[in-house]
């Protein structure tokens, strides 16, 4: 969000796409469920060292990857 509040004349294109196709696949990685390692629960078993990864809700996935697949379209609109 802060390269999109530079100016137009000091912004790259090239960086522009590079961060559009890079939320593009996180993007993706939300709504195919391989991104879930970033959501971690609260709840650890007694043995474990270190925090528990669960499965992210369905909605919160869907929202996380509109969001992205939102932020790359408004890059490569720019």
């Amino acid at each position: 969000m802060a390269y999109m509040f530079l100016p137009m004349q000091a912004r790259s294109p090239l960086l522009s796409y590079l961060l559009a196709v890079y939320l593009a696949g996180i993007g993706a990685a939300w709504a195919l469920g391989r991104w879930d390692h970033h959501y971690l629960s609260d709840h650890r078993p007694v043995h474990a060292t270190s925090p528990s990864v669960q499965r992210t809700p369905p909605a919160l996935r869907v929202s996380l990857a509109t969001m992205a697949g939102a932020m790359a379209y408004m890059l490569f609109a720019m």
